[in-house]
């Protein structure tokens, strides 16, 4: 059986308390395994937002060079449907639509990889050096 249930000051806090507290009841005196398994989905980190700016900044700048007057708001908009976005079909109309996710919806792990993904786009489509993370937030 599984349950979802929350680490709380030490503790297990059950989402489904009653019904956690049934099924013991009914293998009560029977030997189990219990296997915690992790599955939240931590936001990106202020830290990896900080120097996605920092990027977005820098290829900004480059794009400019090239003759496009982006702000960074701009820059960051064309990444996010370069990396971010899905057709999907509307289920009635059979329309297709973009959709653009939110950065600030990324995990820890897509947001790396999403900022992977632009570092990669200034290296090789603008013959950028980007900045490693370390010059910035030493």
């Amino acid at each position: 059986m599984i349950f979802k249930a929350k680490s709380v000051d030490g503790s297990i806090r059950a989402n489904y308390r009653r019904e956690v507290e049934d099924y013991l009841r009914e293998i009560e005196g029977e030997d189990i395994i219990i296997n915690i398994e992790v599955f939240s989905k931590r936001k990106r980190s202020e830290y990896q937002n900080r120097y996605y700016w920092v990027v977005i900044r820098e290829i900004r700048k480059a794009f400019r060079n090239l003759g496009y007057d982006w702000n960074d708001e701009r820059t960051h908009t064309y990444f996010k449907h370069l990396y971010l976005s899905d057709i999907i079909s509307d289920p009635i109309t059979r329309e297709e639509t973009q959709l653009i996710r939110s950065t600030s919806s990324l995990s820890v792990k897509e947001f790396k990889e999403y900022l992977d993904s632009v570092i990669q786009f200034g290296v090789e489509n603008l013959d950028m050096s980007i900045p490693s993370v370390e010059n910035y937030f030493k």
